[in-house]
This record gives C-alpha cells, sequence and structure tokens, in this order.
C-alpha cells in the first residue's frame, strides 16, 4: 500500500536483536529494505548534548536515512535510484533462519560499510551480488559477463520480475540473456528486444548471459524483485462452502506443515431434519495453541460450539446438533504441524 508502493519510495522494515521481523514492523514484497528497531540510539529531541534509546520502525527508518545521506555525500552526483540500488545491494541477505518473512522484508538488512564500497568500487558490484536476496540488482561487466546469476531467497513466491536496462552499454543488439528454470530454458531475449519487464513464475531462477561483447567500461544491470505468496492463505483461504451429504474435509497443507497465522472456514450444510457425524483420519498440530473448532450454525459464539481439537491425539467420532457445520481453523505465527483430515455424513 501507499506510501511504500511508491517507486520513489525506499520501505524499511524493522528486525529485533534476534534478525526477526520486530513485533509491529509491516511486512510484505513492497518493503525495501530492513534495520535495527530495538534500543537505537539517537539524538534527544530536546537536548542538544544528549541522547536516547528509542525502539520501532521509525528508528529503522531514521537509521536508512542517515545511511542514504552518507552516500550521497561520499559521492557527488547519485541520484535516488544509485542510492537505492547501493543500499539493496549491499545489504545483508536473510538466511533460512527467516524463512516465514522471506521476501516481506526487503533485500535484506542495511550494511553502510558494504553500501559506501558499492559506490565507490563500481567494477566491483558484481561482487555484492547473493542469490538469497529476494529482490536487488544483476550488475554485468566485462568481468563479470560470463558468470551465472541465481536467484534463489527463501520465502514463497508467485514469481519474479526482471527489468533490464541497457543505458550502459553501447551496442546492446549484440548482447542476449538466457533464463533458466529448473534447470531447463525457459526464454531468451536480445537485449535490444527485451521487454521492459519479464515476470518468470518460478520460485528460483537462473540468468545466463549468452555471449562476451561487453566493452570495458560498458555496465548493464538488471532489476529484480519477488512477488511473494501470502503465507496465511497458502493452503486454505476465506471460506469454503459445502453441501455434499458427504465428504472429506482436509487443512489443505497435503503433507507440508500448514501456514502459521492462518484463520480458515468451511461451513457444511446438509438436508433439514438430519445431523452430521465427523470422524477424523488424522490430527498433528500444535498442541494447545493451533486449534480446530466444531461450531453448530454459521456464528462461532460459545453458545454454538460442538467441540475443539489441538495436538496429536486421533479425535473422538462427533456429531452436530443441527443440519449445518462451521469449521474453523486458526493458527498462531510459531510452530505448525502436519494438519488434520476428517471424513463427514449426514445421519438422521
Amino acid at each position: 500500500m501507499y506510501p511504500a508502493l511508491s517507486p520513489k519510495v525506499l520501505a524499511v522494515g524493522g528486525i529485533n536483536m534476534d534478525f526477526q521481523k520486530e513485533a509491529n514492523s509491516n511486512f510484505g514484497d513492497r518493503i525495501d529494505i530492513s534495520a535495527p528497531a530495538i534500543n537505537v540510539m539517537g539524538a534527544h529531541p530536546e537536548k542538544d548534548n544528549a541522547y536516547i534509546h528509542d525502539s520501532g520502525t521509525s528508528a529503522s527508518a531514521a537509521l536508512v536515512s542517515g545511511c542514504a545521506a552518507i552516500l550521497m555525500s561520499k559521492k557527488a552526483g547519485l541520484n535516488n535510484h544509485d542510492v537505492k540500488e547501493a543500499l539493496l545491494n549491499s545489504s545483508t541477505p536473510f538466511t533460512k533462519l527467516f524463512a516465514a518473512y522471506g521476501g516481506k522484508m526487503g533485500a535484506g538488512i542495511v550494511n553502510l560499510e558494504r553500501a559506501i564500497d558499492y559506490i565507490e568500487n563500481p567494477f566491483s558490484q558484481f561482487n555484492h551480488f547473493s542469490e538469497l536476496r529476494s529482490k536487488g540488482s544483476i550488475v554485468v561487466n566485462a568481468q563479470s559477463i560470463n558468470q551465472n546469476w541465481n536467484i534463489k531467497p527463501v520465502g514463497s513466491y508467485h514469481g519474479f520480475y526482471l527489468i533490464p536496462n541497457i543505458s550502459g552499454v553501447k551496442k546492446p543488439e549484440k548482447l542476449s540473456f538466457s533464463i533458466f528454470v529448473n534447470d531447463k530454458l525457459w526464454d531468451e531475449y536480445k537485449f535490444s528486444d527485451a521487454p521492459g519487464q519479464i515476470f518468470i513464475p518460478a520460485q528460483s531462477l537462473i540468468v545466463k548471459m549468452s555471449n562476451n561483447t561487453l566493452k570495458k567500461n560498458d555496465v548493464f544491470r538488471m532489476d529484480y524483485y519477488g512477488k511473494t505468496i501470502d503465507s496465511t492463505t497458502l493452503y486454505c483461504r476465506e471460506t469454503q462452502y459445502l453441501s455434499q451429504e458427504e465428504g472429506v474435509v482436509t487443512d489443505g497443507s497435503e503433507g507440508n506443515n500448514y501456514a502459521n497465522n492462518c484463520s480458515c472456514k468451511w461451513i457444511i450444510t446438509v438436508p433439514q431434519g438430519k445431523r452430521i457425524k465427523f470422524t477424523f483420519i488424522s490430527m498433528d498440530s500444535e498442541p494447545n495453541v493451533d486449534f480446530v473448532y466444531l461450531v453448530d450454525g454459521r456464528t462461532a459464539i460459545p453458545a454454538n460450539f460442538i467441540a475443539k481439537f489441538s495436538g496429536q491425539n486421533l479425535p473422538p467420532i462427533v456429531y452436530s446438533k443441527t443440519n449445518e457445520v462451521l469449521i474453523w481453523f486458526v493458527t498462531d505465527k510459531a510452530n505448525s504441524g502436519q494438519g488434520w483430515q476428517f471424513h463427514y455424513e449426514t445421519v438422521k
């Protein structure tokens, strides 16, 4: 959402001391970069010779703003895009420990020392590339022309957008690149004919340069960013309505661990005057935290609750009192299990 959606804005997320998302930080694929958000030292608002320690994403944004100001003071003539590129491509990428918010906290954690090196040594910029970043730039010059560029960040993605930039290449018609997905050629382009934006529907990809024609001072850039999947709706979403008199209902994860922070509902309706019998086939959720609720009717009020189940023990057979039942699956942000499955049938 705006203002983070604006291309002129550098959207900043906050991390805690464990390099995890700070509790109150926004997140999503519009976040560009992250910075510390806990006990950040800053100038005192009322005294000329004192400091304070503050927490929150306001402190994170101030840190990144300070880094941007230092970069602009180090090298005259940098524009907004130059500064953004330097900060993103020099950031410390998130690892698998950050998988729950992979691609949703920006390219990585701001790293001023590396950002200064990025702007002061332009011919070594390709050394800053990391396959773990969900957004950034591929920087190609005569030294790095034959390198393969793996884009393989942690997280779940609908795909990746590539935005070629040939402004630094004198003869782009002599240069081409190929895109590989799962070790198979997905497509190939001449730089002079490539569209302004390319979308690749994949969890990861490889970009390969097809020939070696860059001149000494030529620099080709390709910006990229991943379009993340909302993990809370990865396996189940909104409300599903079932009217068959018999069937099987599952959390949808199909052998994977179910998603964190999900709230999914199913409403089963059978003919008037009949009830519903529930027989669980499997049950594996975080005990006393992630619950499957069965509720008579469509409203989750205490008076209508039939049962709630959690943990690894197989629940007993349960009968509804009415012809309509709401199943509500709620999980928290921490651990998850293999999920659950039950068979239902209409009875008198």
